[in-house]
Formats: C-alpha cells, structure tokens, sequence
C-alpha cells in the first residue's frame, strides 16, 4: 500500500508541476491618416519561445499600397536592419499574421509597419514596437 501511494504521489507531483499557463506578452497600436484614410494596427504577441506579429489595414478607397515590414535587430557588436514587402494591392480591409524569429540571448531591436503608395511616397507608419530575445515588450 506505501508503494502505491507513493506512486501517486509522484505522478500527481509531475502532472501539477507541468500544468503551467504560458509566458504571454502583447503589445499593440493602432494609427491613423486622415489624409490617405488608412488605418493601422500592428500587435505584437510572445507566447513562450515564439513571437507573432499581426498586421491589420483598413483601406476604404481601395488604394493600391505597399506593406513593408522593417525589422531591425542589435546584438553586442552587430546591427541587421531588413524590410520585407509583405503584402502589395489594394484590399480594403487586410489583416496578416506573421511568425517572427526571437532571436538568440542578448538580442534586442524593433518592428514596424510602413505604407507606401505606387510613387514609392510613405502614406503611413505604425508606432514602434521594442522587442527582445526574452519576448519582453516594452
């Protein structure tokens, strides 16, 4: 009976220490231009070992536009800037999600969203978003 129990024990130990909720960090901002009508919301979210990031655009008139994502990362002693057209057309309404990578340890940078019209003119940039290899936002 002392076998069994300590049996249960052990397995009710190990089931209640891995039923731990996951680490979630988010952080989100939303812009607008009255001047093109364009909205933007960009979400950044970290869920234990991944990070997402998710785009919404609204475009009432329909105009054609450019989505460049911009990504810049700094670790000790090296800097990577890369932008990354994720989405050309006209939609009135977009919404994107992308898986983004964390990094190694030590690593920080920041995301953003920039809206370019056919002529290459910036119509609209969403707010900044500090990111880090832990998944903190700031």
């Amino acid at each position: 009976m002392a076998v069994r129990t300590t049996v249960l024990m052990v397995l009710l130990v190990i089931l209640t220490s891995c039923a731990q909720p996951p680490h979630i960090s988010t952080q989100s901002h939303y812009k607008t231009d009255f001047a093109s009508r364009l909205d933007i919301n960009i979400s950044y979210e970290t869920i234990d070992n991944e990070s997402f990031a998710s785009v919404f655009m609204g475009n009432p008139k329909g105009t054609q536009v450019f989505l460049w994502m911009v990504l810049n990362h700094s670790i000790p002693g090296e800097k990577v800037n890369r932008e990354t057209l994720v989405y050309k057309g006209s939609e009135k309404s977009l919404h994107k999600i992308y898986r983004l990578p964390m990094g190694e340890t030590g690593t920080t940078g920041t995301l953003f969203i920039k809206v370019l019209n056919i002529n290459d003119l910036e119509l609209i940039r969403s707010q900044v978003v500090d990111i880090s290899s832990k998944g903190e936002t700031k």
